[in-house]
């Protein structure tokens, strides 16, 4: 199993970090990629999990990196079905929906709070 986690750099990124590699525990990911927000997954093949949490920093007023995003992420889901990706947002699927992201048209792109991405990691499984 391979996970990419591209989280934002804010100060509890480590404590998310640990958090997500100890929910997995259990399905002994064979390599865990730990990357910053950037768009470097476009060149990354064969994740099986992909936890995408950009923070705040989409929603600052005047830049549109959040749209920015949703591109890759969208092309990345269509070129790449069998890779789940969710987004970890508190702002929810509406927030995402406004940024741009297929949520409705790709069956591999969900969303989820922090707490919930391994009990969704499994229903994709099954």
């Amino acid at each position: 199993m391979k996970i990419g986690l591209f989280i934002d750099e804010d100060r509890g990124r480590n404590r998310v970090i640990k958090n997500l590699k100890t929910q997995f525990k259990t399905y002994k990911p064979s390599y865990v990629e730990d990357v910053c927000v950037s768009s470097k997954f476009i060149d990354s093949d064969g994740f099986d999990l992909v936890v995408l949490d950009y923070g705040g920093l989409t929603s600052t007023p005047g830049n549109s990196l959040g749209e920015h995003y949703a591109r890759y992420v969208n092309k990345y889901a269509e070129d790449h079905p069998n890779t789940l990706i969710i987004y970890v947002t508190v702002m929810g699927e509406y927030y995402l929906k406004n940024e741009g992201v297929n949520i409705e048209g790709l069956p591999n792109i969900k969303w989820c709070n922090y707490e919930d991405v391994i009990l969704l990691y499994q229903r994709w499984l099954n």
